[in-house]
């Protein structure tokens, strides 16, 4: 099957407009989306100040801020601090190698097309991070892993692709964003202390006695339903019959 992308997560993929929440079904799924049509939308840019950007606000007040801002553009608070941790560890990390900075990551060119000034100003940032998901959620139709693709590679990849970019750095971002949006925690940070377990032991760690499914019932009638999803296009469907 050419071009299928397997993704070892199960969720719900369409989210809600900030405030609605909307039932997971049961059992597995498998989701077949159509071609993500349409371009990325060009706006004017503007020069921004991209110099290195020190932390000058404590993680719990970047997440409250996060929150403020996310209700005030009707972004979804839950995905906005997801992005959050994956993009800087809620502000513990501001520079990027790539020229990403602050808060949410923003490039310099996004930063000034969503008027950030001061790209290092969290508010700014932040602010400007919002408008720029709101956009996504609303390009996307409120695909929550095409989104959080786009965000970490471009829309423009997006749309290249037809669904999620085929590389393991985004891969794994939209899996680590849609566990902790569905309140799962990080999955390879508890690989890794298993991996330790078995390390000092000589065998492997035992499994937990409760099943993942049970752990992981989430409040507000959302819950992890387990399996995986494929996203297969049109033509790949061809090919296989």
């Amino acid at each position: 099957m050419r071009n299928a992308l397997l993704v070892i997560l199960c969720l719900l993929p369409t989210i809600a407009a900030a405030g609605e929440r909307k039932p997971a079904p049961g059992g597995a799924v498998r989701v077949a989306l159509a071609p993500v049509s349409g371009a990325p939308r060009s706006l004017p840019t503007e020069s921004v100040e991209s110099g290195a950007c020190a932390a000058d606000m404590d993680s719990q007040s970047l997440r409250g801020l996060v929150q403020t801002e996310a209700r005030r553009a009707g972004v979804d608070e839950k995905l906005a601090l997801a992005i959050l941790d994956q993009e800087s560890s809620n502000g513990a990390n501001l520079n990027s190698p790539r020229g990403a900075r602050g808060p949410m990551m923003l490039m310099p060119q996004t930063a000034a097309q969503y008027g950030v000034k001061d790209i290092c100003n969290p508010v700014e940032n932040v602010r400007g991070s919002m408008l720029f998901l709101k956009d996504l959620v609303a390009q996307f139709q409120g695909n929550m892993m095409l989104v959080a693709a786009a965000y970490n590679a471009g829309s423009e990849r997006v749309y290249q692709a037809k669904g999620v970019p085929a590389n393991s750095e985004t891969v794994r971002y939209v899996a680590a964003v849609t566990n902790q949006y569905y309140g799962l925690g990080d999955f390879s940070a508890r690989r890794g202390k298993r991996g330790a377990e078995t390390s000092r032991n000589g065998q492997e760690a035992p499994e937990s006695e409760t099943p993942p499914v049970e752990r992981s019932r989430l409040a507000k009638d959302q819950d992890w339903i387990g399996g995986s999803v494929l996203y297969v296009s049109p033509d790949d469907e061809g090919e296989s019959k």
